[in-house]
């Protein structure tokens, strides 16, 4: 009996100690960090793109959120929770094709079809962040990021 004792102190104070280490964990991944709002429009030579879609990369956080624009070639970054992202650099790409917005199904099912394209065609070369040398410096509070693309 005597062994069994100071080995359930042990067991003890070893559990108490990881639940110790795991509660400060979580206690600092709240949702406190400030974030900065993104608004834009982005054009080609002048005229909004309006149906399309934008991303925002950051590889060093794990970041990446695409958004659609609206008719008006407006967009609003806004991630599954929150609005806005934290501040930092990101990369950015725009292309045409639009993410679903839950409104059809993805493929199959109905006679629907994709909406045609409309607005200005926009450049390949910005499809990908790797080669569309956008970029955007997000800072805590409201950010307007509006980009012209030739």
């Amino acid at each position: 009996m005597s062994i069994l004792c100071p080995l359930f102190r042990w067991q003890t104070l070893g559990r108490s100690l990881v639940l110790a280490i795991a509660s400060s964990f979580i206690i600092g991944c709240g949702d406190s960090e400030e974030l900065g709002q993104i608004t834009g429009t982005v054009t080609v030579n002048g005229e909004a793109v309006t149906n399309g879609s934008i991303v925002y990369e950051n590889r060093g956080r794990s970041i990446s959120v695409r958004t659609n624009f609206d008719d008006a070639g407006q967009y609003h970054v806004r991630t599954y929770d929150r609005d806005g992202l934290p501040p930092g650099t990101y990369q950015v790409a725009v292309s045409s094709t639009r993410i679903g917005n839950g409104d059809s199904p993805f493929v199959g099912g109905t006679s629907e079809q994709a909406p045609p394209a409309t607005g200005p065609a926009i450049p390949e070369v910005y499809s990908k962040v790797g080669t569309s040398r956008l970029s955007a410096e997000i800072e805590v509070g409201k950010n307007v990021e509006n980009f012209d693309l030739k």
